[in-house]
């Protein structure tokens, strides 16, 4: 990195880079490695010990910065709602759901086809920059769809808690015996009992906190929802976007992750939700040992999409209110420092 040498070499973005320490692992004295993806990477070898201590530190300060003030996919919600104290969503959820809603609900396959990586990966990237994104009538709602399953798929803690797939699975009694629960609805079930879990569930979304987390997934849900009712032109049942979605919303539920899933264990939620399960049936407390966990997270997906104006139900004034009541004490001013990285490399 000396003065004597300095050259235009190529640019770095920031907010997808990562550091990495060469000297032990490649045998190069002060060296360090910035990586951008898979393949992009970029060595770097100073003139001296400190000199490299020097330039690692300006990066990682400039990589943390870029990771607290623009980046927003891989970024835990609570962080990006800090951001935008004004709104009640983060505004990657909000443009990418409504371009779906406006442009996007008669498109076959949408959420289930697969999008051109390169275009994912721009649109990704232009969010990530803190840049402003604009559709336009030649985006590929497909696209726009894979980007929001990104963005969902890379939150650090999954935007759906565990307890709201063991209530389901507790307010349904699902056995895994009965042939029927194997076509993947509840069709077949007692109206009432149907309306039983439709209360259960919306109790317990309405017990979410902090309030954002439930106003996400109205959001999403709202989109879902919306594609759904264009089925016979996009394809697109609720059992269907219960099977592309359902993963990017779940933590692993594999069964070292849910003990209740064992052949043993009882199907009885945890504490916090007890109250909001009412009588079950007998066979609520059955094994689910004969049952796909994966089929009943697809379908409870798919059963909040069915069932979405009554499981959100009166949430749209929630929302307003949170947003009024938001925007009027916006008064924190946040300073971004401006860390000059290159300060002896020209790296625009």
């Amino acid at each position: 990195l000396s003065a004597h040498s300095l050259k235009f070499v190529d640019q770095i973005w920031i907010h997808r880079a990562w550091l990495s320490d060469l000297t032990d692992s490649e045998g190069l004295k002060n060296s360090f490695q910035i990586s951008q993806g898979k393949t992009e990477k970029v060595t770097f070898v100073a003139a001296t010990p400190e000199d490299k201590d020097e330039w690692v530190l300006a990066m990682d300060l400039a990589i943390s910065e870029s990771f607290r003030t623009r980046k927003v996919f891989g970024v835990p919600l609570g962080v990006l709602m800090n951001r935008e104290p004004e709104n009640d969503v983060p505004t990657v959820v909000q443009k990418l759901c409504s371009y779906i809603c406006e442009k996007g609900t008669d498109t076959e396959g949408i959420f289930r086809m697969s999008a051109r990586a390169r275009e994912v990966d721009e649109i990704k990237d232009t969010f990530d920059r803190g840049n402003t994104v604009v559709f336009t009538e030649e985006t590929d709602p497909v696209t726009v769809a894979a980007v929001l399953k990104l963005w969902f798929r890379q939150l650090p803690d999954p935007i759906l808690p565990i307890d709201i797939f063991q209530l389901y699975c507790s307010l349904v009694g699902k056995t895994g015996n009965d042939p029927r629960e194997k076509e993947g609805n509840l069709s077949y079930r007692d109206p009432e009992e149907e309306k039983r879990v439709v209360r259960g569930l919306r109790k317990a979304f309405e017990r979410l906190r902090p309030v954002y987390v439930r106003f996400v997934l109205h959001e999403l849900f709202k989109c879902l929802w919306m594609v759904a009712l264009q089925k016979k032109f996009n394809l697109m049942t609720p059992t269907n976007l219960g099977i592309v979605f359902a993963p990017n919303l779940f933590s692993d539920l594999s069964s070292n992750s849910l003990p209740l899933l064992s052949p043993s264990a009882s199907t009885t939620p945890s504490s916090s939700f007890e109250d909001l399960m009412g009588p079950l049936s007998p066979s609520t407390t059955s094994s689910f040992a004969n049952y796909n966990v994966f089929e009943l997270r697809n379908e409870l997906v798919g059963f909040i999409v069915t069932n979405f104006p009554e499981i959100f139900a009166g949430i749209e004034q929630e929302r307003a209110s949170y947003k009024s009541g938001a925007g009027a004490g916006v008064g924190t001013i946040f300073f971004y420092a401006h860390i000059f990285l290159f300060k002896r490399l020209c790296l625009v």
